[in-house]
């Protein structure tokens, strides 16, 4: 971390009152301005990219989990959402929220378990082209100590009990009536499923959401003032937050 980076001094207090709770926590700070020799060790050790830099890393008995300066930070977006400047500033720091997250994530030996749900058309996350695959998001859960793996409701098989999350990635096809029971079943005994849905594909999946009062109509949103066809928006504005960049340079 560089120590002149705004929230450096934000990291540093927050990770001295953890390890002031509990003295099992040692905290290591590098300064990869002056320890270049040092930051190249610890990103061959963890397997960071070449360009990481002002990152947290968390580890425990071989388990680890990253903490970007990126994702601490609460954001002003008041002006930039009312038109009036591409200004964005820094309301609060969130530290705490992801260091204790990232804090259990490596100290419980038990690694929460995903599936995506297979056989209909979705989006494959062992698929790393950028149209249709699923990789990146598959490379989140990674880094995320999530285990993941592929499921098909076909013939008797059940959603495991050990799935903690269920992941419909678009499903293109509709679901048999055993599917529909088995997704049904499953969430009523407590499971847990990211849906996203595909425009036009009516997988069934939509009837289930209806009973737990979510509404998810075949409908689409098209905005007149930027956009003349119903097929796709185009957006020529952009903010300056990190998460909208990509789209930016992608002139999308």
């Amino acid at each position: 971390f560089d120590p002149e980076e705004p929230l450096y001094s934000h990291v540093t207090g927050l990770l001295k009152e953890y390890s002031l709770v509990n003295p099992k926590l040692v905290v290591d700070v590098v300064n990869y301005r002056l320890e270049p020799g040092k930051a190249e060790q610890v990103k061959a050790a963890y397997k960071l990219s070449p360009a990481t830099k002002d990152v947290i890393i968390f580890e425990c008995r071989g388990r680890t989990k990253v903490v970007k300066q990126a994702e601490l930070s609460e954001f002003d977006l008041s002006r930039l959402l009312a038109g009036k400047g591409n200004e964005i500033k820094r309301k609060g720091f969130n530290g705490e929220q992801h260091f204790t997250s990232a804090l259990l994530a490596v100290i419980n030996p038990q690694q929460p378990h995903a599936l995506f749900l297979t056989g209909h058309g979705e989006h494959d996350p062992r698929n790393p082209t950028q149209d249709d695959g699923y990789a990146k998001f598959a490379a989140v859960l990674d880094e995320n100590h999530i285990a993941w793996g592929g499921l098909t409701l076909f013939g008797t098989n059940e959603v495991p009990a050990d799935c903690q999350l269920l992941i419909l990635a678009g499903s293109a096809a509709a679901f048999d009536a055993a599917e529909h029971d088995k997704l049904e079943r499953y969430l009523n005994q407590g499971g847990r499923v990211l849906a996203l849905l595909r425009y036009s594909a009516f997988s069934g999946f939509e009837r289930i959401l209806a009973k737990w009062d979510v509404d998810a109509p075949d409908t689409l949103v098209v905005d007149r003032a930027i956009s003349k066809s119903d097929s796709f928006i185009i957006l020529g504005s952009y903010g300056g937050h990190e998460i909208v960049k990509p789209l930016a340079n992608a002139n999308l």
